[in-house]
């Protein structure tokens, strides 16, 4: 059997990443397998532009000449963002199965997996979050070595073995404390993360409500991290005056179909967001609602005019279940994300929405004609995946952001 060198590691190596790609995305996010994604980004902006409001008229001719006027325009310019996932194989174990090839690729395909599992729990926290980067946040600690997250559903978001930081803020604003705590452990039944030496200790004026950051994730200001929904559709309505500036967008000259909608309830707050959106327009097919609520929904189908109907997505294979519900404006189908905070609902529509990006998200590294290198201070190799890339919506009056 031929030996095992640099050319035929990452022949195999893009060959997992490309079987591999479809399955990257389905377990994390629903949103995330059904938008559809573009991987043309060249050029510095992504523009977005749109009409928000007409030219002004009247029913007295003299008037409407005199007040004749341009429409009202404006135009997000996206920037991309960054992120990586480094992977390393120990060169001792591709040498071990130099003579039995199916082994190797069972190496590689070990490697490239963990990345690409990470890579999906990325991609489906920064799906719906604002652009700051943070993963959950604290609400107390029953000791000084345990954090209790507030939404226990965003433990999926952490891993054994990473470091964390932690700020006041949620990654827009302000600045991240000093020094990493590691996660070693989960409880789902009660929300905790673990670590072995106090989280005090080991990030410099740790409060328990602390916003919760991956290591190197944490934004610092708006336009850095890959923005999901609620960036472009917030919780909180810009206001007029406010200084809001999303993308170049003065989204407070008009919330609604610059910003979205929201809407705060239970129960019938499903209808009263597709009345919401009906009233500016809006044509929205889909609701996205966290497994929670989803239990809810089902538990109650018996006595609703809803319908289970199943969901194909554009991943060969994949159909998602979903729940008919009718709308003003037309039947919307109703999808539960596990990735989603446990508090919100999005009621959208799915061909608003675009994920674009700079070659695959994710691909492999390989500039200098390799997708995989030798590390220069470790006896392994190393392959790079990466992505370029950001959210998009092309018609924010769909959006309504639903606050259970």
């Amino acid at each position: 059997m031929t030996a095992i060198d640099l050319t035929n590691i990452a022949e195999d190596l893009f060959q997992l990443q490309e079987d591999g790609m479809q399955e990257l995305w389905t377990p994390a996010s629903t949103f995330l397998a059904e938008v559809p994604k573009k991987t043309n980004w060249e050029g510095e902006h992504w523009e977005l532009p749109g009409i928000y409001d007409g030219i002004r008229g009247s029913a007295t001719f003299s008037v409407a000449q005199a007040g004749k006027s341009a429409p009202k325009l404006y135009k997000f310019l996206v920037d991309k963002a960054k992120n990586y996932v480094i992977g390393s194989i120990d060169c001792m174990t591709l040498k071990a199965t130099a003579s039995n090839r199916g082994a190797h690729v069972e190496a590689l395909s070990l490697a490239l997996k963990a990345a690409m599992e990470e890579f999906g729990k990325t991609m489906a926290c920064l799906a719906w979050g604002n652009g700051g980067g943070s993963r959950g946040r604290g609400a107390s600690l029953p000791a000084a070595t345990t954090l209790r997250l507030v939404d226990r559903s965003q433990l999926r978001h952490f891993s054994i073995g990473m470091e964390i930081q932690s700020s006041a803020t949620d990654g827009l604003t302000g600045a991240v404390r000093p020094g990493t705590a590691t996660i070693l452990g989960m409880d789902d039944a009660l929300g905790d993360l673990y670590t072995d030496v106090a989280f005090a200790t080991q990030i410099t004026g740790f409060v328990a409500t602390d916003f919760l950051f991956r290591e190197g994730d944490f934004a610092g200001a708006p336009g850095v991290g890959i923005t999901g929904v609620t960036g472009w559709c917030p919780a909180t309505a810009p206001v007029y005056g406010g200084g809001d500036l999303f993308w170049g967008v003065n989204r407070g000259l008009c919330t609604p179909k610059l910003a979205g909608q929201r809407v705060v309830g239970a129960g019938g707050v499903i209808f009263d967001a597709l009345a919401r959106a009906r009233d500016w327009g809006g044509k929205p097919d889909r609701l996205y609602v966290p497994s929670a609520v989803w239990a809810e929904l089902q538990k109650n189908m018996h006595s609703k005019a809803w319908v289970s109907i199943p969901v194909p997505t554009k991943i060969n294979g994949l159909t998602f279940r979903g729940i008919s519900i009718p709308g003003p404006a037309g039947d919307v189908t109703a999808l539960c994300d596990p990735a989603m905070p446990y508090d919100i609902g999005f009621l959208t529509r799915l061909d608003s929405w675009e994920f674009k990006s700079l070659g695959e998200a994710p691909h492999l590294c390989d500039e200098d004609g390799k997708t995989v290198r030798v590390e220069p201070s470790n006896d392994a190799v190393e392959f790079r995946d990466r992505v370029y890339g950001n959210w998009g919506c092309k018609r924010q009056v769909d959006n309504v952001h639903i606050t259970w």
